[in-house]
């Protein structure tokens, strides 16, 4: 039902949201626009087809946007491949770099965190299921970390190697 919204906005509405579910965060239009390779104008008609159809909020205070539920973000931005969201973040970094020029420093948090989201996404691609992952259900009663079939301890603290000493 959501996708069947966002399609009847139009072509440039869904790509500003594409876009700006990748922010994981309210989201700056100007670096929004630039990443979708929309103009200002068309950027504006775009966010405000978002604003009426209530899928962004216009910002509290300040110039950031939001959508109306962390649900519609995580939604559009699910729809997204794997390769597309990496491309996406690494192109919201690079836009913030060039866009904030000399006040990165105050945007440094905002870019550190698209650029470990590529990190974490290609580190998943490439290493698939073979990531120890520390899940509930995945501890053993001894304390091991299972990984798939195999059993991986975990390291001894100082105290136990004396002890096994």
């Amino acid at each position: 039902m959501l996708n069947h919204r966002i399609r009847r906005l139009g072509a440039d509405p869904g790509r500003l949201l594409s876009v700006a579910a990748a922010f994981g965060a309210p989201f700056d239009l100007a670096v929004a626009a630039h990443v979708a390779g929309l103009d200002e104008a068309t950027a504006l008609t775009a966010l405000e087809a978002a604003l009426r159809a209530e899928l962004v909020r216009p910002p509290e205070s300040g110039v950031r946007y939001d959508f109306m539920h962390a649900l519609i973000r995580e939604t559009i931005h699910s729809n997204l491949s794997p390769l597309r969201r990496v491309r996406l973040h690494r192109q919201i970094a690079e836009t913030m770099e060039h866009v904030y020029g000399d006040r990165i420093a105050e945007h440094s948090a905002e870019v550190a965190q698209q650029y470990l989201v590529i990190a974490f996404t290609h580190f998943d691609q490439v290493q698939g299921d073979n990531l120890p992952r520390q899940r509930a259900g995945d501890r053993g009663r001894t304390g091991d970390v299972q990984l798939g079939k195999r059993e991986i301890p975990e390291p001894e603290t100082p105290t136990q190697s004396a002890v096994a000493e």
